[in-house]
């Protein structure tokens, strides 16, 4: 079930912006992330949450003027590290 789910993923092409994800589903989303398997399990990544519209208004500009950042309610951001010292693994030990 989960590889067919995978196969047949769908990329959103248009969002209706009079709906909203709720907070508990942000969470859950937010969760799932968190826990995605990651190279020496260090997850070397961080996600940041854009709901304020003035906000996406900007992302969008630098984003060839995609139209999805302004119609989702929120929008993650994926951070990932480039590379990895030993200070970040010290302190994430």
């Amino acid at each position: 079930m989960f590889i067919e789910s995978l196969q047949h993923r769908y990329a959103t092409k248009k969002f209706d912006n009079t709906k909203t994800v709720r907070p508990d589903q942000l969470d859950r989303i937010l969760e799932a992330g968190r826990l995605a398997p990651s190279s020496y399990g260090l997850q070397p990544y961080r996600f940041m949450v854009i709901s304020k519209s003035d906000h996406r208004e900007e992302l969008q500009k630098a984003s060839f003027n995609q139209p999805q950042l302004v119609q989702a309610s929120h929008v993650i951001l994926v951070q990932a590290k480039k590379s990895i010292d030993v200070a970040f693994v010290d302190s994430f030990i």
